[in-house]
């Protein structure tokens, strides 16, 4: 059956959400599998990073499998706090996903009905306002659209988060009606690997070279986000379903490139988009001053967690110094010289950080116990971490006084 317009909405959302946007038009396919009661999961701002929201993801995942359970038909919109993880979801799991798209101007709901062929099942576009004279949604207009399309266009909503007085609670008070309020409690996962003793123990041995000249190391920092070379969809699916590996912290970095053995090559904040490993010649004792947050990146600087490389290793390696300068400097190189270039950048001194980079993945597998040394910021997370690794882990403080001492 060809996509429609009409002034009414499609079964799979309520009659009544004209009263929460206002008079509009909707464009889409009016076939639909039996049944068709639509859910809603709504929820305030998610806070970051996402890999401390332990307890949010289990209240996601319990009205997820609700959803699945009933054959609900789960109403998303672009832009909602749940949108990115129902989406990522449904990408692993049978639930039917209704999408919604408000349009806010007259030329992009032409352009959306003028090109049918694209438009897909239980995809739905709403063009604007075709009157706005309606005392409700005079009412409403000052809340997002998205927002209200959400809470009163969906049969049923399930509440993960509402924090007091937000724009989701004004809301949620004008429906009153068909809302579960998801409770729900877990234990964090985060750090298991500090309880886990099941592995092999290692003697810790520090090796002699520590403090001498000619060291690299490559700190971890946390990442809130898919690790290099890991899709949003692999990572999120992980968050929802509470798995350890979800966690992006810098010890769960730091532990995750011991297991693999490797250092995975990453192109953020690499101008060109290339894929590179960072390693720092800056001296341990310089690192706590170092150790600063940079709000535009959203990161921490000289985290005490990663590895440090001894001399003999660092010569073998296929490393190069990185080059600061300016556009200038970028246009005058070559393209096997630009994967070393880094921007002067008028917010931080970038020269701190002495680098050098690798291209591609650095492996660790050929690596002996006396060439490499992990350093965690804890000795109960070095401890942990020893159990896992075939170099020795010490915490950060007790190398940098060794470096310090041996110098």
């Amino acid at each position: 059956m060809p996509p429609i317009i009409s002034a009414t909405p499609p079964l799979w959302m309520d009659a009544t959400v004209t009263k929460w946007l206002g008079p509009r038009r909707y464009f889409y396919h009016p076939n639909c599998i039996e049944p068709i009661r639509s859910l809603a999961i709504v929820s305030s701002r998610l806070a970051r990073p996402f890999y401390k929201q332990t307890n949010w993801f289990a209240k996601l995942k319990r009205a997820l499998a609700f959803c699945q359970e009933n054959n609900k038909v789960l109403l998303t919109s672009a832009k909602t706090t749940t949108n990115q993880f129902l989406r990522a979801y449904t990408e692993k799991h049978h639930i039917r996903l209704a999408t919604t798209t408000i349009c806010h101007t007259l030329k992009q709901w032409r352009t959306r009905i003028n090109n049918r062929k694209v438009l897909q099942p239980l995809e739905c576009w709403i063009s604007p306002p075709t009157d706005g004279t309606s005392e409700t949604y005079h009412t409403l207009k000052q809340l997002p659209q998205r927002d209200r399309l959400l809470i009163g266009g969906a049969h049923e909503v399930f509440v993960i988060d509402c924090r007091h007085k937000s724009k989701t609670q004004q809301l949620l008070n004008l429906r009153k009606q068909e809302i579960g309020l998801l409770e729900w409690s877990v234990v964090s996962k985060t750090r298991d690997i500090l309880n886990d003793s099941t592995s092999r123990q290692h003697k810790t041995n520090i090796p002699f070279w520590v403090g001498q000249a000619g060291t690299l190391a490559h700190w971890t920092r946390a990442i809130d986000g898919p690790w290099p070379q890991q899709s949003e969809t692999s990572w999120y699916n992980q968050l929802i379903q509470g798995q350890r590996e979800a966690d992006h912290s810098a010890f769960a970095t730091l532990c995750n490139i011991i297991t693999q053995q490797k250092i995975l090559s990453s192109h953020r904040a690499i101008r060109g988009g290339y894929e590179v490993v960072c390693l720092t010649a800056t001296p341990l004792e310089k690192w706590n001053d170092l150790n600063i947050y940079r709000p535009h990146l959203r990161r921490w600087d000289f985290c005490p967690y990663g590895i440090l490389l001894s001399p003999s290793v660092s010569r073998r390696l296929p490393i190069k110094r990185v080059r600061y300068g300016n556009k200038r400097l970028w246009n005058s190189l070559s393209s096997k010289e630009k994967p070393f270039f880094q921007t002067i950048d008028a917010k931080a001194d970038w020269k701190v950080e002495q680098e050098y980079r690798i291209v591609g993945d650095l492996s660790l597998r050929t690596l002996k116990q006396r060439d490499l040394v992990v350093f965690t910021e804890t000795e109960a997370e070095a401890k942990a971490l020893q159990t896992y690794s075939s170099w020795p882990v010490v915490p950060f403080e007790k190398l940098t006084r060794l470096a310090r001492i041996q110098t």
